[in-house]
């Protein structure tokens, strides 16, 4: 399995220091191979197009594990019906923050927002999955340049009781299922 991440449009460091707050005391298993990054600094983060061709080129092993920021979740759409053609296995998707941008996909879809409006309005765009939702909110760049730092509520469509917990602590979390 391969973690891609699509970031958005801000400073490369910002994705350094993101993965490195998901790894620092998390699990083992997301230290045993580095994630696939999207080069945002070279490409247009939103570019469906720009993603593909970056993945032809490095050709991840599959199946492929998507987590994205903001303009580099409109990429990850636009990419999957391209995806589908080739026949290439998502085992799910995480989507950080991508409000307004609709996943029609059978692949499970987490969705973490900001704000709990974003979480709602969201909701009806695709995402299966358990969910995460700043409360307090937050700006908009917090939940990728420090998400151990945003404190919010886990949100399951299978069970009524939310958990308050971390953004960082939930990516943790629901990445391990996926990579164990």
């Amino acid at each position: 399995m391969t973690l891609i991440l699509c970031p958005g449009m801000h400073d490369p460091t910002w994705t350094t220091a993101f993965w490195q707050s998901l790894i620092t005391q998390g699990p083992i298993a997301l230290t045993r191979s580095p994630p696939v990054i999207f080069p945002s600094n070279r490409y247009p983060a939103y570019s469906p197009w720009h993603l593909f061709a970056f993945l032809q080129t490095v050709q991840p092993a599959p199946p492929w594990l998507f987590l994205g920021f903001s303009a580099g979740c409109v990429a990850i759409a636009g990419t999957l019906p391209l995806l589908a053609c080739c026949q290439v296995p998502i085992t799910a998707i995480f989507a950080l923050d991508a409000w307004g941008v609709i996943f029609p996909t059978a692949t499970p879809v987490h969705r973490l927002s900001h704000d709990y409006f974003t979480h709602w309005t969201s909701g009806w765009l695709g995402g299966r999955g358990e969910s995460f939702y700043a409360d307090p909110a937050v700006e908009h760049l917090s939940l990728w340049r420090s998400p151990q730092t945003v404190a919010g509520w886990q949100v399951s469509p299978t069970q009524p009781q939310a958990h308050y917990t971390t953004a960082c602590q939930f990516l943790q979390q629901q990445l391990a299922s996926y990579i164990f």
